[in-house]
């Protein structure tokens, strides 16, 4: 691998540490220079004093020369005499004669350098005498002869005795002064020497120690830190790695052969070691982002890729570095870490299978299945044949779930699931999209084989699940929608998959419905109705309309059922059923719902207050949304205090799918409203799929059996059955039957056998204004005519 030098040279700022040891090193010069100069002083001032002392002493050192020579000379003058040698004894005499003048001038011959001090001279001057009695008898010597040799030679000899004596005591004295003056010097010496030392030892105490202190603790410094990195290598989950890139070696720390496997001391310091071992898929670019990195110093490697073990295996490692560089910027090293990842991609590859999964079924979920949605559009007509997407919901799960439990509801939807796979082909996808909704992706295949295929799903799925003692039959609806170049994204084609499914369900449940475009655009008249209802001036468009109830029996008015329209000023009159579930969605059903209660409410007072001789009734709808509401309890409250002794006469009319699907939740609310003091009807009784048996546990007074079991009530007779066993039951639980969509009088004579006691329906009059209401109140005082 080429290493290109960098563009820009790199400059290295100085370290801290180095400005300490340059501090240091300073410091050491100028106390190094100022010791020496010190050591120089007391030196030379120690040679000073010695050097006095000495000139002191030298008059003592010749002293003591002389007087060994003035000895030498007496001898002399002995032994000339007693030899006879005049003329030599005469010479002697001279130099004897001239001694004691030259003690200060000098004489070369005894070897005196003169200029003495005066306390050497006062000493001769005492010697005088001594001197002129020697020469004296030199001249006895000299003047008689050889018969006055052994006189003057006694005389000589005894006056050199004396002299010699004294000249020996004071020479004994300056010689002891002398050998004191030699010990002064010594301790002279001595002390200058301790002077020295002492400054020696200040000098390495102050100059010396501070820095063996540092040294010593950068040496300590260094050796925790190495302790340290050898601690942190051992101790480290990756391996730490150091790569020279001027002579291509590479050091590998220990870890690195236990992660791939390898015995250890058995990895070489080659590159190859690690860059060999790297899968090929990643080899490419970890060798673009190594170059990146040696080209750039602003950049770090941080890098994912998999390594081959020694064994064959591969594991993932995380591989991060950096580059150093020398004095010219030019990459000389690579130092970095490499950690094995391996369980961390396994538990990433986990944690997306489960952000992908459904966690109860197995399923792919709504953000997978909508990902390959996407990318299935993108390779629109790529491949032959169509593909579709079927969007599932199932018929009764929440009343079987509330009823049943949570864990037979998972059971079930585990069950669905599970057939679901079995029937589609492996090139299909399907989720669970949340709750009992679910979906399929059919990749590919035609018209037909796509409805074969719906078809037979809504097979399957209806025969019975045995979720543990429990056996559930549960039918689907599916909503189909097929590819179309207007889709573009997924989120298009599951929203007109999700209205084919609820148009399946209007349907009558238990079907497949295609999606095509009347679909959307009653979607589309939606969205137009939620619009026009958010507006403030919405509920000046109400109006109600009146529907009368009759007493079977006897063929009077007990009541009115208050119907709402909504008078919109472009598309007319639109019935609740397509616009109060969209009040519910936008929030308007709250402003709706409060006056339609006012409303109707009010008109009951009236005609109570007209004919209080009928008990008249009014039923008002109330949907589910509505009794939900945190204030509608509050509201019911405030209108039972207007209405006082009439609040009984008011119906709360509860559809039975809105109790079934909320039983828990709306148990306390319609106890609240029997509290009240209103009364209570179970609307479209027989739509909802409720059980008979679970009427005792609602505080209802009315059941009002579904429009459809009268209509079929003379064309099978299993209906009639049926409505027989519903108006037994609920004479038994004393409740009061109301019969819906009325139309003929063969029905009429069929409740009436069966003991039905109140009807509706068109029979006995449509839906009406008030006034035509009024009209019939006062027309015929509220009797109907209702058998033949």
């Amino acid at each position: 691998m080429g290493i290109a030098p960098p563009t820009e040279s790199t400059v290295r700022r100085r370290d801290p540490a180095s400005q300490r040891g340059a501090h240091d090193q300073s410091r050491f010069r100028v106390g190094y220079i100022g010791g020496l100069c010190l050591i120089a002083a007391l030196t030379l001032a120690g040679q000073i004093v010695i050097h006095a002392m000495l000139y002191t002493q030298s008059g003592t050192a010749d002293l003591i020369n002389i007087a060994g020579r003035q000895r030498m000379l007496s001898q002399k003058i002995a032994k000339s005499a007693l030899e006879g040698d005049l003329d030599e004894l005469a010479r002697a005499a001279s130099l004897w004669e001239s001694s004691h003048e030259a003690l200060v001038d000098g004489d070369p011959e005894l070897g005196l350098s003169g200029d003495y001090e005066p306390g050497i001279e006062r000493m001769y001057t005492d010697l005088g005498p001594f001197v002129d009695e020697i020469i004296g008898s030199v001249e006895v010597i000299l003047g008689g002869g050889s018969d006055a040799v052994p006189d003057a030679v006694a005389a000589v000899l005894a006056i050199e005795g004396d002299y010699l004596a004294r000249m020996d005591a004071i020479v004994h004295a300056h010689a002891e002064h002398g050998e004191r003056a030699v010990a002064f010097l010594d301790r002279i010496e001595f002390v200058i020497g301790g002077a020295i030392l002492l400054v020696l030892i200040l000098e390495a105490v102050l100059i010396f120690e501070p820095l063996l202190r540092r040294m010593r603790s950068s040496w300590n410094a260094l050796v925790r830190s190495e302790d340290r990195f050898k601690l942190a290598v051992k101790g480290s989950s990756g391996a730490i790695f150091d790569w020279n890139l001027i002579d291509n070696t590479i050091y590998l720390a220990p870890r690195f052969a236990e992660m791939i496997g390898a015995p250890a001391g058995k990895v070489s310091d080659s590159p190859h070691e690690l860059v060999g071992r790297i899968a090929s898929q990643h080899l490419s670019e970890f060798s673009d982002r190594l170059e990146d990195v040696i080209r750039d110093p602003a950049l770090d490697l941080d890098i994912e890729f998999q390594l081959t073990c020694s064994d064959g295996s591969e594991r993932w490692v995380l591989c991060r570095g950096t580059e150093e560089r020398d004095e010219s910027g030019q990459a000389d090293r690579f130092v970095g870490s490499i950690a094995d990842i391996t369980e961390l991609k396994q538990t990433q590859l986990q944690l997306r299978e489960l952000a992908e999964r459904d966690a109860l079924t197995g399923l792919a979920n709504r953000s997978l299945f909508s990902d390959r949605l996407d990318l299935r559009l993108a390779k629109r007509g790529t491949s032959q044949g169509v593909f579709a997407v079927l969007f599932l919901d199932f018929d009764r799960f929440k009343m079987i779930n509330d009823s049943l439990g949570h864990d037979v509801g998972d059971g079930l939807l585990i069950s669905f699931a599970e057939r679901i796979k079995a029937h589609l082909p492996d090139s299909a996808t399907a989720a669970r999209f949340g709750g009992d909704e679910f979906a399929v992706l059919v990749d590919s295949g035609s018209s037909d084989e796509i409805t074969a295929l719906a078809d037979g799903l809504l097979e399957i799925l209806a025969e019975p699940h045995q979720i543990g003692k429990h056996e559930i039959t549960s039918t689907a609806s599916i909503g189909v929608v097929l590819d179309s170049c207007r889709y573009e994204t997924s989120e298009q084609m599951l929203r007109d998959a999700d209205i084919a499914m609820y148009e399946a369900k209007r349907s009558g449940r238990a079907g497949v419905v295609f999606f095509d475009d009347a679909m959307r655009e009653q979607v589309v008249e939606q969205q137009r109705l939620e619009h026009d209802l958010a507006k403030g001036d919405v509920i000046e468009q109400m109006r109600l309309l009146y529907q009368p109830i009759i007493e079977l029996e006897s063929g009077k008015i007990a009541g009115f059922e208050a119907l709402v329209r909504w008078i919109h000023p472009v598309e007319g009159e639109i019935r609740p059923d397509k616009f109060i579930h969209i009040a519910e969605e936008c929030g308007a059903i709250e402003s709706v719902g409060n006056w339609v209660l006012e409303s109707a409410s009010a008109q009951l007072l009236r005609w109570h207050d007209a004919h209080p001789e009928l008990g008249l009734r009014m039923a008002i709808n109330v949907s589910r949304k509505q009794l939900l509401l945190p204030g509608f309890v509050d509201a019911l409250a405030g209108l039972a205090d207007r209405m006082g002794d009439a609040t009984g006469r008011i119906v709360i009319e509860v559809t039975e799918t809105a109790v079934v699907d909320s039983r828990v939740d709306i148990s306390s609310t319609l106890e609240t409203i029997k509290r009240l003091g209103f009364s209570l009807a179970m609307d479209d009784f027989g739509t909802g799929y409720s059980s008979l048996s679970c009427l005792h546990d609602y505080p209802i007074d009315y059941l009002k059996i579904d429009r459809s079991f009268v209509k079929n009530l003379e064309q099978r007779r299993e209906f009639t059955a049926v409505f027989a066993a519903i108006v037994s039951l609920a004479n038994a639980l004393d409740l009061k039957v109301v019969a819906e969509g009325i139309e003929v009088r063969e029905q009429l004579v069929q409740l009436q056998a069966m003991g039905c006691e109140f009807g509706q329906g068109y029979l006995f009059g449509k839906p009406m204004s008030e006034s035509d209401a009024d009209r019939l109140l006062a027309g015929d005082h509220g009797e109907h005519r209702t058998a033949a």
